[in-house]
């Protein structure tokens, strides 16, 4: 006989008991943080799937500790003196006074990172930016420490809100990379500002992903000599 079903509830065969089920939800309807599992096949890899990775963090600087990680030129400091984005301590070129004149002051990475031969590389960090006509707030990195390439720049902006920037780093993955932070100003005095303040630097990755050999299942998680 066969079976019947009403709606989201019950199945039920005559003369037997009842088994739970579910319908399967219309596109977009999962609900919020809910990951729906509609067969057995989306558990079970298919030959020469690719199973992707999360997220890798090749950088994760708060400021909220001296982590060593840096070197300064100019003025540049971690201070408590200046509202941080998250906790209570942030970089910043000049804490508490506006910045100098006629100067190039820079936050540096002391060691270079590493990047792994990522299809998807992101820096992302979160500024506070009030600098004068003919000054500039710059994000360089170089390849080799001595020459350096600038991949963002901001000439004259003031903006006091903690606001988050992002730069893709795709086109050197698989290098090694050397990354400093430079407030570049004029030499007018009356065109100085509060200057640029970093807090929340991150570096992250999404490694290749792993391809699973062919004729793999879930029911190989159990053969000892898969290990």
């Amino acid at each position: 006989v066969p079976l019947r079903a009403r709606g989201d509830g019950d199945v039920f065969e005559p003369g037997r008991h009842r088994r739970r089920w579910r319908r399967r939800p219309a596109p977009g309807r999962a609900g919020v943080g809910a990951t729906i599992v509609t067969s057995l096949a989306a558990l079970t890899p298919s030959p020469a799937t690719a199973t992707p990775v999360g997220p890798a963090l090749l950088l994760n600087e708060s400021a909220e500790t001296d982590s060593g990680l840096w070197s300064v030129s100019g003025a540049w400091a971690r201070t408590d003196v200046e509202m941080a984005h998250g906790g209570d301590w942030a970089f910043s070129d000049s804490p508490g006074v506006p910045y100098a004149a006629g100067t190039v002051a820079a936050l540096s990475l002391v060691q270079p990172l590493v990047l792994p031969p990522a299809p998807w590389l992101q820096l992302q960090f979160w500024q506070r930016l009030d600098l004068g006509a003919g000054d500039s707030a710059q994000v360089q990195i170089s390849t080799n420490g001595a020459d350096w390439i600038t991949i963002a720049a901001e000439p004259a902006t003031r903006n006091l809100a903690w606001t988050v920037r992002t730069v893709r780093l795709d086109s050197f993955a698989g290098q090694i990379l050397w990354l400093r932070f430079v407030l570049s100003t004029d030499s007018d005095p009356v065109t100085v500002g509060e200057g640029w303040q970093l807090d929340d630097i991150t570096v992250q990755a999404v490694p290749l992903p792993v391809t699973l050999r062919p004729g793999l299942t879930i029911q190989d998680n159990d053969d000892a000599t898969l290990w």
